[in-house]
């Protein structure tokens, strides 16, 4: 759905929301950008991610192209691009993902080219969203997220290490 971000399963959204609700707007954005990075090394092996106050979040380089991945999440409310985050969207190929809990949960993989610091509403840029690549992350996120279930509401750093565990599973 291009014009309405890729929407995630009601299982996922509710999974998210009450890891949104338990943990809290900061440490959930920190559990959503390991759920993301880790769905993107799925895709993209290789991928070199930069925790913390990194910029981009995660980058690749592959078949010629560089790629550069910021990552954001939200409830129903627009997110925030600082400058330090589209000085870090150089690379050839590079998206902003937004994982927005508010119902119907929505992934969104935007075209981060020519963006500008600000507050950034993903449906008002429907027309950069990536369908193909936001139906491929996220059917590997909910794969994820029904590995992890309701282990996942817990405190940040055990959801991490659930997410990061249940990657690493084959298949």
């Amino acid at each position: 759905m291009t014009s309405q971000g890729q929407v995630l399963s009601a299982f996922a959204g509710e999974l998210l929301v009450r890891a949104h609700t338990g943990l809290g707007g900061a440490a959930f954005g920190r559990l959503a950008q390991q759920l993301v990075v880790t769905a993107l090394k799925r895709l993209y092996p290789g991928l070199h991610e930069n925790p913390g106050a990194g910029t981009p979040d995660c980058h690749w380089s592959g078949q010629g192209t560089e790629w550069a991945w910021e990552i954001k999440s939200g409830c129903g409310e627009g997110i925030s691009l600082g400058s330090r985050d589209i000085e870090g969207l150089r690379a050839e190929r590079s998206r902003v993902v937004v994982l927005d809990v508010a119902f119907p949960a929505r992934l969104w993989v935007l075209d981060a080219a020519g963006l500008q610091e600000g507050l950034l509403r993903p449906e008002a840029h429907a027309q950069r969203h990536r369908s193909e690549e936001g139906n491929r992350l996220a059917e590997v996120m909910e794969t994820i997220l029904r590995r992890c279930d309701i282990d996942v509401l817990t405190s940040e750093q055990q959801a991490k290490a659930v997410v990061r565990e249940v990657a690493s599973w084959p298949g």
